[in-house]
């Protein structure tokens, strides 16, 4: 998210908590006026647009409603009561745990049971999974999930406020350079805005899911020195980063001993194999590590991996049609695709024998680290603490219950359809 932007967020949020602190109309009345006045001046600078700066307040509120709501849920959890994710595309799952295997029990729609690990159940609504969990899950994973859903929730509103704003805005300046690289700008982030609104299955999308829940699940489900975090549209378009990889750091390969610090790598993923577009790729990644900015990513390197197409397009339509169970396309994919997914983003990051002794860890060859429940609690805190210094303060108007979105159900069938038509070609016989 541009600097800028997100200054004028934060800037609009502290008006708004004067507002909701004062007491007096007349205090009330001008902090109204100071507000809307702000908004103006934010268009007038270039920040917001005209056309979309009221769209903008209301995906503020939405995402304020959000963390709302997580503050509730949090102490629902506390009250060791049932917790529901935010939002989803299926029917809502009921998940209980077996404390002796230490995984999930899930009651699928069908009525029949199936057991999942604890990263498969955190990663799952990625995929528009929704579940209740109750009392008998441990404390810290119904927070982690609770946690997670909300930032999720709240990331797509953020890429929903960037996409409103980059589409209508101006070039820089008069000249020719500024103009043809506004066009290209508006036409990416328009085409990005369109796929969003008709819920198109995109191959790259699913790919960057296959490759994003997987990490995430091992990372959770083996306790690896690696975190997933993601990237915004304003990143993804201009930064050419779909998400990024947090490993220690490094001196020329080997680890700084007794040091916390971490780098911050941009992963951008492609599944074209031809030459002449893994040149261009590699172009425009070069590109965009010359113009970086603050703005446009915090990544100290960004690295190039490519997946073939045809090892992420079956899965996923092979999933949904065996209903969406647990754990999403990476239990279908084949073990010698795990670890091509894993050694391909890793590779050049981490030495060798550190990715062979994770692969050996993953698969249980070698005991997982141990991490204290302390270490969790604290990761927690410090993201709540996040997400709440991000968003506005909770709207205490009585509001109406979110509409859940189109159950998947109900039009995946034409949306297979069509995804089969376009890559037909690439699925497993």
């Amino acid at each position: 998210m541009k600097e800028n932007f997100e200054e004028s967020l934060l800037a609009t949020n502290e008006k708004i908590t004067e507002f909701k602190k004062s007491q007096d109309e007349g205090e009330k009345n001008t902090i109204k006026g100071e507000i809307t006045q702000m908004g103006k001046d934010f268009v007038k600078k270039g920040i917001w647009t005209k056309e979309t700066a009221a769209e903008i307040f209301t995906l503020q509120n939405m995402k304020n409603k959000i963390m709302g709501k997580l503050h509730e849920k949090l102490q629902a959890i506390d009250k060791d009561e049932p917790v529901i994710g935010f939002d989803g595309d299926t029917t809502v799952r009921s998940v209980s745990w077996n404390e002796k295997e230490e995984k999930a029990i899930i009651t699928l729609p069908d009525g029949t049971k199936s057991s999942a690990t604890k990263g498969e159940i955190l990663t799952d609504p990625e995929w528009g999974i929704l579940y209740e969990m109750d009392g008998t899950v441990p404390r810290e994973v119904r927070k982690r999930f609770i946690v997670d859903d909300a930032r999720r929730n709240i990331l797509s509103l953020a890429d929903d406020q960037i996409l409103k704003t980059e589409i209508h805005q101006k070039p820089k300046s008069t000249s020719e350079f500024d103009r043809i690289g506004r066009e290209h700008l508006t036409t990416a982030y328009t085409a990005v805005s369109e796929r969003r609104e008709k819920n198109e299955i995109q191959p790259g999308i699913v790919a960057e899911k296959i490759v994003k829940t997987f990490f995430q699940k091992m990372i959770i489900d083996c306790n690896l020195p690696i975190k997933i975090e993601d990237a915004d549209i304003y990143e993804d378009v201009e930064g050419k980063i779909d998400f990024y990889i947090r490993i220690p750091k490094r001196l020329r390969g080997v680890r700084v001993e007794e040091s916390e610090e971490t780098e911050e790598i941009g992963v951008q993923l492609t599944m074209n194999t031809n030459p002449e577009t893994q040149e261009k790729k590699k172009r425009q990644i070069a590109k965009a590590k010359r113009n970086k900015s603050d703005d446009t990513n915090q990544a100290d390197d960004i690295v190039l991996v490519t997946l073939p197409i045809s090892e992420t397009a079956y899965p996923y339509i092979n999933w949904i049609r065996k209903g969406m169970p647990p754990g999403g396309m990476t239990n279908i994919l084949q073990k010698k695709f795990q670890e091509q997914i894993f050694r391909g983003v890793l590779q050049g990051l981490l030495p060798k024998n550190e990715i062979e002794e994770m692969l050996e860890i993953i698969e249980g060859k070698k005991p997982k680290p141990v991490k204290l429940k302390k270490e969790f609690e604290e990761e927690l805190s410090e993201e709540i603490s996040a997400l709440n210094s991000e968003e506005l303060i909770e709207e205490k108007e009585e509001d109406s219950k979110p509409e859940i979105k189109k159950n998947k159900e109900e039009d995946i069938s034409d949306n297979l359809k069509k995804f089969g038509d376009k890559y037909g070609k690439w699925f497993k016989k």
